[in-house]
């Protein structure tokens, strides 16, 4: 037999800096400069490909003329051996 009424739990809205609402709002609501660092930075990140520009190649101002050298193993290789290999002059 009790003489009162029975104790209660708080209500989460009854408790100082609490927020009603699901563990995402929560948390939301507690740390909302984490939440923006977060979001602007997934959004700079999607938006990078659509804002790359890539330059149009050079202009080719002259050829080479046929060449052959040894390299550091003393094999011999040519302009026609660099043709097509990235950051060739050939």
């Amino acid at each position: 037999m009790s003489d009162g009424p029975e104790p209660r739990a708080p209500e989460l809205s009854e408790l100082p800096g609490m927020v009603e609402g699901g563990w995402l709002r929560r948390k939301f609501m507690q740390y909302p400069w984490h939440f923006a660092t977060v979001f602007g930075l997934v959004i700079v990140t999607a938006m990078r490909p659509c804002t790359r520009h890539v330059p149009e190649p050079p202009p080719v101002l002259s050829q080479l003329p046929a060449f052959s050298l040894v390299d550091q193993d003393g094999q011999p290789f040519t302009a026609e051996s660099l043709r097509g290999k990235g950051g060739s002059p050939a």
